[in-house]
């Protein structure tokens, strides 16, 4: 049981300044361990949000939102590079980061880590 529960829990990014770039590269897989997508579908949407301790919404950033901050790429990859500008909006304290990727084909919606986030310069 204490095993499935560890399994469950959602990963801990490193600590980052909220006065610095975050950014991090993951690459999305199928149960099989197949890319989510072998070529990068016209129509993919993939929007990372970061949630309080209440769960609201306090960033919110988007491939289709024109930032450049969320890019994906062939065979299921995506780059996140949220700017210091975007990320000064957040106090100290510990986000979950909320992933969502849309595709004609699927949409898959999860917690996608928590990110403990620290005051001050990089």
């Amino acid at each position: 049981m204490v095993y499935e529960a560890l399994t469950m829990a959602a990963p801990y990014f490193p600590r980052q300044s909220s006065a610095a770039n975050w950014t991090f590269t993951h690459q999305f897989c199928a149960p099989d361990g197949a890319p989510l997508w072998p070529d990068l579908p016209a129509d993919l949407v993939v929007t990372l949000t970061a949630m309080d301790q209440w769960g609201c919404p306090v960033l919110q950033s988007s491939s289709t939102d024109g930032s450049g901050q969320i890019a994906p790429d062939i065979d299921g990859y995506v780059t996140v590079n949220i700017a210091p500008e975007k990320m000064g909006a957040l106090c100290p304290g510990m986000y979950d980061i909320r992933m969502k990727i849309v595709s004609n084909n699927f949409t898959i919606e999860q917690l996608y880590g928590r990110l403990p986030v620290c005051e001050g310069a990089s």
